[in-house]
């Protein structure tokens, strides 16, 4: 749930994966938001603004592969409510 439009999740630890897909999805259907994956060290390794109602963002757009701790930031969101968010990985090296 955004709050002050701003949520946050951390991943830690995390074996490498590819990363495939991510699926965003707010409450409501216009609102408007940014995302952005961050590393440990707080460097954006994705990062895609104005955002509006559901995404998916396939691999072609993402970094190749995750790893270690990493967190997934939904920003400047123009309501605060819920939002599922679905990241999709593949076991390929």
């Amino acid at each position: 749930t955004t709050s002050a439009g701003t949520a946050s999740e951390t991943y830690s630890e995390f074996v490498v994966k590819r990363l495939v897909q991510i699926i965003i999805k707010p409450t409501t259907a216009n609102t408007q938001f940014d995302l952005r994956l961050v590393d440990k060290n707080n460097l954006d390794i994705y990062h895609d603004t104005g955002l509006v109602g559901k995404q998916s963002i396939l691999s072609q757009n993402l970094p190749q592969y995750v790893y270690g701790n990493f967190t997934v930031i939904l920003e400047n969101a123009s309501n605060d409510e819920d939002f599922s968010v679905l990241l999709v990985f593949s076991e390929e090296i």
